[in-house]
């Protein structure tokens, strides 16, 4: 699981032309914290979290964090 929310987060954010900086901008959630999403740093994530990433990249949650 943890390894698909890696990949996904990152290609979807690549697809949406955003850099961490950004997507950090439109979420409230910190460069650090999306950069340890990303690298598999996290244990889990909060679904509220999830949620600010997914709509900041206006895409539905389940394709951004699949499990």
């Amino acid at each position: 699981m943890q390894e698909k929310m890696k990949n996904n987060l990152q290609k979807c954010r690549w697809e949406k032309d955003m850099t961490l900086k950004q997507l950090s901008i439109s979420t409230g959630v910190s460069v650090s914290e999306l950069n340890k999403i990303e690298n598999n740093d996290v244990k889990d994530i909060y679904y509220s979290t999830a949620c600010k990433i997914a709509k900041a990249l206006k895409l539905p949650v389940e394709t951004v964090f699949p499990y």
